[in-house]
């Protein structure tokens, strides 16, 4: 049996291969075994996190009783901008609307026209659960502010834009 940090220094192991059977170590973290990983995680190589990310959200899109939003969170703020966008692309089931205020920090300020276009997508599950009447309005106000402000920045890139407009797209207010 492999104790948890047996399996961190295995993951920090470019010699080995990331496999995904292993990777269900990192489903429903507890407390001690979160704080661990998060340690750990920025002393991974970013090309390896890119590799363990991808794979994460792999692995959750075809089981859904796996669960790594801690790991999908906390790289929202890793310092690769691929990580980044695939922890966004990671969090597609998570509608906590502790997510709502991140997403719009990358949407407004992410160096990264890739992140910021991930984070506008991001955002567009909030718009749905307003339409389903499952988000408040002090929330939906937030989202559909930043959205439209990026749609109507001359400034920002086109794939930007148009995330942010296919976002908001499934909003029934008035322009």
């Amino acid at each position: 049996m492999t104790t948890f940090q047996e399996y961190l220094a295995e993951l920090k192991d470019e010699g080995r291969p990331v496999k995904a059977t292993r990777l269900l170590h990192l489903s429903h973290l507890a407390d001690e075994e979160e704080r661990a990983f998060l340690d750990a995680w920025p002393e991974i190589q970013a090309e390896r996190r890119r590799q363990v990310v991808r794979q994460l959200g792999e692995l959750a899109e075809d089981n859904v009783e796996l669960n790594f939003d801690v790991i999908f969170l906390a790289c929202l703020s890793d310092a690769d901008l691929e990580v980044r966008a695939i922890a966004i692309r990671g969090l597609w089931e998570y509608g906590q609307r502790d997510l709502i205020e991140p997403l719009i920090v990358l949407l407004q300020s992410d160096d990264s026209a890739f992140v910021r276009a991930e984070a506008a997508l991001g955002l567009g599950r909030f718009v749905l659960q307003c339409e389903y009447g499952s988000l408040p309005d002090r929330y939906f106000r937030q989202v559909e502010q930043a959205l439209r402000r990026t749609i109507e920045d001359d400034g920002q890139e086109l794939e930007v834009r148009g995330r942010a407009l296919e976002a908001i797209g499934a909003c029934n207010l008035p322009w």
